[in-house]
């Protein structure tokens, strides 16, 4: 079951702004799901190293993928 953990935006390459949600998965996983397209999502975890890889869904970049990774860091130090 997911649970809706905060909005936020994206920044694509080409500079299209993407809003959408930060999702919590099962499997201890967070799903980025786009407002306004529904088929653009995906789902992305840390290792045991604490490093931020992507497990499916929409293709991402590293640096968005980071980028997204650290927002999630810093909202569950609040």
């Amino acid at each position: 079951m997911q649970s809706l953990l905060f909005k936020t935006a994206l920044k694509r390459p080409n500079g299209e702004i993407v809003p959408g949600s930060i999702f919590t998965c099962d499997n201890g996983a967070f799903e980025f799901k786009a407002a306004n397209d529904p088929s653009y999502h995906f789902i992305i975890k840390k290792n045991e190293k604490s490093n931020w890889y992507w497990l499916d869904g929409s293709s991402i970049s590293i640096d968005r993928m980071i980028e997204l990774g650290e927002k999630i860091d810093d909202y569950l130090k609040l």
